[in-house]
């Protein structure tokens, strides 16, 4: 479908290295707050949220859900 050519042509391989780099440099940013918690958005920020607490050494992990809702 037009739809899904539109979105496979707007989307690039995101790698692991880039993804492990990501979370380095935002753990960098943050460390000086010294985060008791991590609070990503589900569907897409857990990965990255596992991640960000192992550098930080940070246990405590809590999750919002965001539920969006489009017309066919």
């Amino acid at each position: 479908s037009t739809r899904d050519k539109k979105k496979s042509q707007t989307m690039r391989r995101y790698t692991p290295k880039e993804f492990i780099e990501d979370c380095e440099k935002l753990a960098d940013m943050v460390k000086e707050y010294n985060p008791e918690v991590i609070l990503p958005i589900a569907r897409g920020g857990l990965s990255f949220a596992h991640l960000l607490s192992e550098i930080l050494n940070v246990r405590d992990i809590y999750c919002i859900n965001s539920i969006g809702y489009e017309k066919d």
